[in-house]
């Protein structure tokens, strides 16, 4: 059944808003930072060993972010201007920080450790200087990173699951 109610709130609150003419496009990205599968071969990994992904993007798509891929966006970003000049952005929301896999493991799952985005990246092939193009991209205003967490996930839930043995977490 549909929400008509929620629905109809989210509506008187955006008449309040200002108006405009001109069409907006806004593109505003999540997840920046996260490291879920970090490759290929980490995909082959999960899927040998009988773990199946199903169709969830992110179990496909959600890696850092390497030079290539943000000279790839920035290079795009970069080839179009509004009337007045401007580049367009992205609004990325980003983590600070990731899960630290081998300590956690380590702990045999007792305890959470988590290392920096910038750890996450000088260990990464391809990644070593992505923070250094973020930058870059955020001094040229085409990239406007805004915090969306420390990590992407549920610590206290995750935690447990790896301790309980979930063998697909484990993996």
């Amino acid at each position: 059944m549909m929400d008509i109610s929620g629905d109809l709130r989210k509506h008187i609150l955006n008449i309040q808003g200002r108006r405009i003419k001109r069409k907006l496009i806004v593109f505003e990205s999540d997840d920046w930072g996260s490291e879920r599968i970090p490759s290929k071969g980490a995909l082959q990994n999960l899927e040998n060993a009988g773990i199946s992904l199903g169709s969830n993007p992110f179990n496909f798509l959600d890696s850092l972010e390497t030079e290539d891929d943000l000279s790839a966006l920035f290079d795009t970003l970069h080839s179009f201007r509004d009337r007045y000049g401007n580049h367009p952005s992205i609004t990325a929301n980003c983590v600070t920080a990731n899960p630290d896999f081998e300590k956690i493991r380590e702990s045999r799952f007792r305890a959470y450790f988590y290392e920096s985005i910038t750890r996450s990246y000088s260990r990464k092939k391809g990644c070593v200087n992505s923070l250094r193009i973020i930058q870059e991209g955020i001094k040229e205003g085409i990239f406007r990173p805004q915090f969306h967490g420390r990590e992407h996930l549920s610590v206290c839930h995750w935690l447990k699951a790896l301790q309980d043995g979930d063998p697909v977490l484990r993996e």
